[in-house]
């Protein structure tokens, strides 16, 4: 048999697709047709027509051969029983089905696929990726619930079975209005972002797998599916197969796809344009109705699309009646219709539909705040197109098409918009006097990213989508190491275009923990702008470096130098630097965080105050950095000791984050650690440790299960040293401090190291403590010097380490210095508070000082726990005060004022420490003495 060329493969699998779903009839009389254009090309389709057939007669299932498909009803394979079927289409049958091993009751869709789509992925390949789709969670993507192969080898899915219409004839029946359809489109586009930012990519979208139910809830399907059968074992994005050709309807399909060229978020930007055309203007943008297949692929291929606003005239309609029925669908008249898609809304869809991926929105989030725009009556990115334009797209055509997107690119590396995405989008939210010069900027900026970004491009896609599988250890690793790689080897025209990989790679490094790896790349995107137009003292590029640079610096340590390093880009921006709001946040971000290092509480909290109102008085009142700047605030407020402020924030937070990007974003893991924290430090260890459970197995997903994140591992421990396990929380701060330390992020060494000392001392392991506490002698020393809060853990410790000695005058004196740093810092309301009262109450007792002299130590603790506390009414703080206040009245023989407290003392503590913890015994059995 002679293997067909890679073009007259794609060609030939579009159409088997087509003719798999007609009838007889229909299928035979397009063959005679094709048969007049290309008799080679209608006898192999004819052949494998035939080869499915058979197939389709003797597949099999479990081993024996399947009967016919209605004869299929109440089969078992796996875990599931099939009962009835749903629908048949190329790729297999669908069929409503039930789970017959108890762990779940509700019906689920069983999709049984042809065998041939399982090609050379493998089996065993196929079902590893299934499970990992399976953990993509949005409440508007109907989930993949399981997958796998029957013992034949026959591939099949389990879905979420979802009771609706298709979201064209719902938006039909139901009259809907312009803005109404609009409203329903965006809300498919969060389902789509919510996936582009897992690195899946659709492939398939279309009106028939989108659907709406009777409460108007959207549920988008087959979303992960067209990845697990287009990879190959090797996991190259790159080699289309027949497999992978028929991942896709003609009439949905991108260009790029079309000629087999690599897909990218901007995939699906086009179909996404096909569908909203489609909704408002009540036809297809280029197909015309009845086309044969050859004929719709030469229209995706070639023929431009009518402007909205033609599309829904007699011309664009074909006939008065058709255009009436179209209006009135839409509960308007013709005349209103075209007013309403004229504009600004036909500027956003052309710009979906351009044949070019880098012509179109670099990712869905960027098409969706365009018509969040549109809606809000501000300007849009999206312009009508040029006569250049139209010029070099048909020059581009006769060349053989083109390089994928670039900025989809740095879209999916990123997971967001990227650097000059964001940079459009801040130069938008300028002041309404300055906004046509800065969409003149605008338009230069996306000729020049145009022009630059295309050396490499499809080369650096694939490597960065080739390890997307989630539960693969190392394999986000893996792909940032492979894109540094290629960043460093590759020659760029213009430095722009490093600039911007480099910030966005090192952005990513930091994210995983590596805050070294982030600065070295961060450093090599500075020296890149050295001598070049980048440089100049208009280029907001140095601002928004130096405020990255800044952010790293504070990871390791070097607070002094990050707030000089913000000091500088604060002068760029005063001396005319051109950045937008975004970017002046970022910077004011970076601040928040080397001002909450330094002890600068208040100023911290204020700063991340201003930096959220200047994004919402531009009018960013939602998305993903409105969430950022809010994390940042709640982690300043909690660092201040406001946790019940912060909690405030953090909740909510977590649980609009997670609704809008699932458990599995890095982003989503820190905010829940956030309220993980303040959780423990609001007086609930218990409660905090399964909040921790859980945010370490999100990580194991996230960071695959051969890795700890040193963040979620310091605040596990201090969780379990709080529960009083320090034996089981040591080793894990152990390997806190050095993962750390390794990783470069020196701030954070101190803060495990501290923890470590204090578990090895719970745990009686001094000579442990005491090595681990010479090993930090620098940073100690350091942090002493610049007054940081640490000081005043390292003056606990240096406490705790000499009564392990006996020596009780030695351990007065560091938390008398410690009160005094309290004192001058806030008193109560320092975070340290408490833990200077309780320490000092604590070894008052253990010293024999007279009861009259620690009482008042003793209700200074009882004030801050009840302060600091999230509930006062049930916490570990104000339970440990109410303690040591009754061994003190104990002292001085106030036995029922003692009885009291022990027993409010024993209640607080049972439900937060556990009935086991040596505190909740002790106050049991002061508050049973007679």
């Amino acid at each position: 048999m002679i293997v067909p060329d890679a073009e007259r493969w794609r060609r030939l699998s579009l159409l088997f697709d087509e003719l798999l779903d007609l009838e007889p009839g229909q299928r035979q009389a397009l063959l005679d047709t094709l048969r007049a254009e290309d008799a080679a090309l209608a006898d192999e389709l004819a052949s494998l027509l035939a080869d499915a057939e058979r197939a389709e007669q003797a597949h099999f299932l479990d081993g024996t051969a399947a009967p016919p498909a209605a004869t299929l009803a109440d089969q078992r394979i796996g875990a599931y029983v099939l009962e009835a079927p749903i629908g048949q289409g190329g790729t297999g049958t669908v069929w409503r089905a039930r789970r017959a091993d108890g762990l779940f009751e509700r019906a689920v869709a069983f999709k049984l696929l042809h065998p041939s789509l399982i090609g050379h992925i493998g089996a065993l390949r196929f079902e590893r990726e299934g499970k990992v789709l399976a953990r993509l969670v949005h409440p508007n993507i109907a989930r993949l619930l399981d997958a796998g192969v029957t013992l034949a080898g026959q591939p099949y899915l389990v879905l979420e079975l979802v009771d609706g219409d298709r979201i064209d004839r719902h938006c039909d029946e139901a009259q809907l209005g312009i803005a109404e359809r609009v409203a329903l489109f965006r809300v498919v586009l969060d389902a789509v972002a919510h996936a582009h930012r897992h690195l899946v990519i659709h492939r398939d979208i279309k009106p028939g797998n989108i659907l709406v139910d009777r409460q108007g809830n959207v549920k988008l399907l087959d979303f992960g599916i067209a990845k697990l059968l287009q990879a190959g074992e090797g996991g190259d994005a790159g080699e289309l197969t027949v497999e992978g050709a028929r991942v896709l309807t003609p009439d949905y399909a991108a260009p790029e796809q079309l000629r087999g060229e690599l897909v990218s978020t901007a995939t699906d930007v086009y179909a996404l344009g096909v569908l909203l055309y489609e909704l408002l203007a009540g036809r297809h943008p280029t197909v015309p109705r009845q086309a044969s297949p050859v004929d719709a692929l030469r229209a995706t291929l070639e023929v431009d699309p009518d402007r909205l606003g033609t599309a829904v005239t007699v011309t664009g309609l074909g006939s008065a009646e058709m255009l009436e029925r179209i209006a009135q669908a839409r509960g308007t008249s013709p005349v209103r219709l075209r007013r309403q898609l004229a504009g600004d809304l036909e500027n956003i869809v052309g710009k979906t539909l351009r044949k070019e991926p880098a012509a179109r929105y670099p990712t869905v989030d960027a098409l969706a705040e365009d018509l969040r725009r549109w809606k809000a009556g501000e300007p849009v990115m999206a312009r009508p197109d040029s006569l250049a334009y139209r010029a070099s797209r048909f020059v581009g055509r006769h060349r053989g098409g083109v390089a994928a997107s670039a900025i989809a690119l740095l879209a999916i590396l990123a997971g967001v918009a990227g650097t000059i995405s964001q940079a459009r989008r801040a130069e938008q939210q300028s002041e309404r006097a300055t906004r046509e010069a800065a969409q003149a900027k605008l338009e230069r900026d996306r000729a020049v990213v145009d022009g630059q970004l295309q050396r490499g491009t499809n080369e650096f896609l694939q490597l960065v989508l080739r390890d997307s599988a989630g539960n693969d250890p190392g394999a986000v690793r893996r792909q940032l190491d492979r894109a540094t790689e290629l960043i460093a080897r590759t020659k760029f025209e213009q430095p722009i275009v490093k600039v911007a990989l480099l910030r966005q790679t090192a952005g990513r490094y930091a994210e995983l923990g590596d805050i070294a790896a982030a600065r070295r790349l961060l450093e090599s995107a500075i020296d890149a702008t050295a001598g070049t137009e980048l440089a100049l003292p208009t280029s907001g590029v140095p601002v928004n470096l130096a405020c990255s640079h800044a952010r790293y610096l504070h990871e390791m340590d070097e607070q002094l130098a990050a707030i000089a390093e913000l000091d500088r880009a604060d002068r760029l921006i005063a001396a005319g630097a051109d950045v937008g709001v975004p970017s002046r946040v970022a910077c004011m971000q970076s601040r928040v965080y080397a001002q909450s290092a330094l002890g600068q509480r208040d100023r911290a909290v204020a700063t991340a105050r201003d930096a959220l109102q200047q994004l919402e008085k531009a009018g960013i009142a939602s998305g993903e950095q409105h969430r950022l700047m809010r994390s940042v605030l709640s982690q300043a407020l909690m660092e201040a000791g406001r946790p019940a402020e912060a909690m405030a924030i953090a909740r909510p937070l977590l649980a609009e984050s997670t609704a809008a990007q699932g458990r599995t974003s890095i982003a989503v893991l820190r905010r829940s650690s956030v309220v993980t924290g303040l959780t423990r430090l609001g007086g609930d260890p218990l409660a905090a440790l399964a909040l921790s459970n859980a945010d370490r197995d999100d990580a194991a997903r996230v960071f695959g299960p051969g890795h700890e994140d040193a963040a979620l591992a310091l605040e596990h421990g201090r969780i379990l040293l709080a529960l009083g396990r320090g034996a089981e929380a040591a080793p894990m701060l152990a390997r806190a401090t050095a993962e750390s330390r390794r990783s470069g992020r020196i701030a954070f060494t101190l803060a495990a190291g501290i923890a470590e000392i204090d578990a090895r001392l719970e745990a009686g392991d001094v000579r442990g403590a005491a090595s681990t506490w010479s090993e930090l002698a620098p940073l100690r020393a350091k942090a002493v010097a610049e007054g940081r809060p640490s000081a005043i853990d390292l003056l606990l410790l240096e406490s705790r380490l000499a009564a392990t000695r006996g020596d009780a005058r030695a351990v007065l004196a560091p938390l008398e210095a410690a009160q005094k740093r309290v004192e001058a810092d806030g008193g109560v309301a320092n975070p340290m508070a408490f833990d200077v009262a309780l320490a000092r109450a604590e070894a008052m007792l253990a010293a024999g000082e007279p009861a009259a002299a620690a009482l008042p130590v003793a209700e200074q603790a009882l004030g801050a726990a009840r302060a600091t506390s999230l509930d006062p009414q049930r916490s570990s703080l104000v339970g440990q005060a109410l303690l040591v206040r009754a061994r003190i009245l104990e002292r001085a023989g106030r036995v029922d004022d003692m009885r009291r407290d022990a027993a409010e003392a024993a209640r607080q503590l049972a439900p937060t420490l556990g009935d086991g913890h040596p505190a909740t015994r002790a106050a049991s059995r002061l508050a049973a003495i007679a």
